[in-house]
C-alpha cells in the first residue's frame, strides 16, 4: 500500500528541489567534473587524444568528491554529529565517503568489464563458426566498427549475422537492466557507510519501471545535450583513424563546454537527488515489508 503511494513524478519532483538547494554546497567540485569532463570530450577533437584517458580518470575522480559532497548533504539528518557528513567547502574534499565511492565503482566497473570480456567471447565465437577468422585477420588495427561489421556480414550467412547482432543487442540490454538495478548503490555507500552494491539490487526488486521512468526523466537535459552533440557532430564530422575530419575549435569548444555544464552542473546534482531519494524511500518500503 505505501508504496504505491510514491510514483514517477514525487521522485523526480525530489530530486528537482534536492538539485536547487544543494548544488552550490558542492560548487568547487562540480566545476572540477566541468573541466575534466569538458576536457575528455574535447581531446580527440584537438588533436591529442593521449589526453583522454588521463581526462577521464580526472574526471571519474572529480565524481566521487562531487558525489560524495552531495551525498553528504542528503543523509547528513540521518548521521547528527558524524563529521564524515560534513561538506567541505564548494564540495572539495576526500575523506571515507569519497574512498567507498571509488572503491564501489571499480567494483562495479569490474563486473561490467566481466560482462563484456563474455560478450566478446561469444561473438568471437560465432565469427569463427562462421568463417569470419580470416576476415577479422585482414582487417587493419585501425578499422572502424562500421567497417569490420561490413566485412564480416559479407561472409558471414544470415543466420550467423543475425545471432550477432542479436549479442549485441542482448548485452546492451543486459547492461542497460543491471545499471538499473544497480543505481542506488552510491547512495547505499554513503548512507550505510560501507562498500556495497548489492544492497541497491535488493531495493529496486519489483520497482525497475520505477527507477526506469524517473532515470529517463530525469536525465533529459543530458540527452538534449548528446542530441545537440550528435547533431554537431554529423554535420561537421567526427575525429578518428585514417584522416577522419575534425571539428573546427570553435565547435569543438561549444560542444565540449554545453556537454560538461549540463553533466557537471545539472545531471550530477539531479541524479543525486534521484537516486537518494529513491534509496530511502525503497529503504522505508522495505523495512515496512519486513
Amino acid at each position: 500500500m505505501a508504496q504505491n503511494k510514491f510514483g514517477v513524478l514525487d521522485a523526480v519532483g525530489h530530486a528537482v528541489l534536492f538539485a536547487k538547494a544543494n548544488w552550490k554546497s558542492a560548487f568547487g567540485a562540480l566545476t572540477l567534473v566541468a573541466v575534466t569532463t569538458g576536457a575528455a570530450f574535447a581531446a580527440p577533437y584537438l588533436g591529442v587524444p593521449q589526453m583522454t584517458l588521463p581526462a577521464v580518470i580526472a574526471s571519474a575522480l572529480a565524481g566521487c568528491m562531487a558525489y560524495g559532497a552531495l551525498y553528504r548533504r542528503a543523509f547528513a539528518g540521518e548521521h547528527p554529529g558524524d563529521v564524515d557528513f560534513r561538506t567541505g567547502p564548494g564540495g572539495l574534499q576526500w575523506g571515507k565517503p569519497e574512498w567507498r565511492l571509488l572503491g564501489a565503482g571499480v567494483c562495479l566497473m569490474a563486473v561490467i568489464a566481466a560482462l563484456m570480456l563474455t560478450a566478446f567471447v561469444v561473438m568471437v565465437a560465432i565469427v569463427l563458426a562462421g568463417g569470419g577468422g580470416p576476415v577479422l585477420q585482414g582487417l587493419s588495427p585501425g578499422a572502424s566498427p562500421e567497417a569490420v561489421s561490413e566485412a564480416l556480414v559479407k561472409v558471414l550467412g544470415p543466420q550467423p549475422s543475425a545471432l550477432l547482432s542479436l549479442v549485441v543487442m542482448a548485452f546492451f540490454v543486459l547492461v542497460l537492466w543491471l545499471g538499473l538495478r544497480l543505481s542506488l548503490y552510491q547512495a547505499a555507500v554513503v548512507a550505510e557507510e560501507r562498500i556495497t552494491l548489492f544492497r541497491s539490487w535488493t531495493l529496486t526488486k519489483g520497482r525497475f519501471w520505477l527507477v526506469f521512468a524517473s532515470t529517463v526523466l530525469v536525465s533529459l537535459p543530458s540527452l538534449t545535450a548528446s542530441a545537440v552533440t550528435t547533431a554537431v557532430e554529423s554535420a561537421l564530422g567526427t575525429p578518428g583513424a585514417n584522416g577522419a575530419p575534425v571539428l573546427p575549435l570553435g565547435a569543438v569548444l561549444a560542444v565540449s563546454v554545453l556537454t560538461a555544464l549540463v553533466a557537471a552542473y545539472v545531471q550530477l546534482p539531479l541524479a543525486t537527488g534521484l537516486y537518494a531519494q529513491l534509496y530511502r524511500r525503497l529503504r522505508s518500503d522495505a523495512g515496512q515489508r519486513a
